[in-house]
C-alpha cells in the first residue's frame, strides 16, 4: 500500500501493453452535439470512445481488454467486467441443458458501489436445467453508511500528501505512447443518439461478444448480454 509501489505496478501494465491500433477504435458524437454553444458546425471532436488493447505478457496473452465511455450515453456509470472464458469440455453433453452463458466478475464503481457474480445454477427438480443467479454484495447497503466521494477522496488525499491515487509521470508518458497511433490517424467519428450505449460500430467492434451492462437497482441482469 506505499504509493510509488502501488504506482510502479501500473507503470508495468503500461509498459506491457501494446499500441492501440485505430482499426481497433471507434469514436462517436452525440447527436445534438454540434448545435451547443461555442462548438463548431463541423466539429470532429469525439463524445465517445470504445477500443480494444492487449497486454503482452504470459498472464494476459490473448485477453482482449475492451473499453468504453462516453456522453449522454443510457446511464451514467463505471464498471470493470470480467468475462470468463468458455471451458473447452462441455460437462453438460448429453443432457437436455443447453449452452450456459458466461459467468461474469464485475466491479460496480459508481453508483451502486458493490460486487456482482453471475453465474449458473441448476433449478430444483429432476430435469437437467440451468438458469443464471447472482450473488450481488451492496456497500452501502451492507455498511449503512454514505460513501465517501470520488473528489472528496481526491481532495483529502492531496491535504495528506498521499500519492497513492494521483497519476506519476511516466504513468502519463506511457499512455500517451499507447494512444499515439490514434492520435495520428483518427477514425472518424460516428453518430449515435442521446441515451443510447453509442454508436452500432461499438456493438461490431466486440462482437460476437457483448458489452456487460450492470442493471439498475431493482431490475434483473439481461442474460443476453457477455
Amino acid at each position: 500500500f506505499e504509493p510509488n509501489r502501488l504506482r510502479d505496478e501500473k507503470v508495468k501494465v503500461l509498459q506491457g501493453m501494446l499500441k492501440c491500433s485505430p482499426d481497433r477504435v471507434v469514436r462517436g458524437q452525440y447527436a445534438g452535439y454540434r448545435d451547443e454553444p461555442d462548438v463548431a458546425r463541423d466539429s470532429q471532436t469525439e463524445t465517445f470512445v470504445a477500443l480494444e488493447l492487449d497486454i503482452d505478457s504470459w498472464r494476459w496473452a490473448g485477453v482482449p481488454f475492451f473499453l468504453r465511455t462516453g456522453k449522454k450515453l443510457n446511464r451514467k456509470l463505471t464498471e470493470v467486467s470480467l468475462s470468463f472464458r468458455d471451458v473447452p469440455y462441455n460437462v453438460f453433453k448429453g443432457t437436455e441443458a443447453g449452452p450456459a452463458p458466461r459467468d461474469h466478475l464485475t466491479f460496480r464503481i459508481q453508483p451502486n458501489e458493490g460486487i456482482l457474480l453471475d453465474f449458473n445454477v441448476k433449478r430444483p427438480g429432476l430435469a437437467m436445467d440451468l438458469e443464471p443467479a447472482q450473488l450481488d454484495f451492496d456497500f452501502e447497503s451492507s455498511f449503512h453508511t454514505a460513501l465517501v466521494d470520488a473528489y472528496e477522496l481526491l481532495l483529502l488525499e492531496a491535504m495528506k500528501g498521499d500519492h497513492t491515487l494521483f497519476t506519476r509521470e511516466d504513468e502519463v508518458e506511457r499512455a500517451w505512447e499507447i494512444l499515439t497511433p490514434v492520435l495520428n490517424d483518427p477514425p472518424a467519428v460516428k453518430p449515435y443518439q442521446p441515451g443510447s450505449w453509442g454508436p452500432a460500430e461499438a456493438e461490431e467492434l466486440i462482437a460476437p461478444r457483448r458489452w456487460h451492462v450492470c442493471p439498475p437497482p431493482g431490475e434483473k441482469y439481461s442474460t443476453e448480454a457477455e
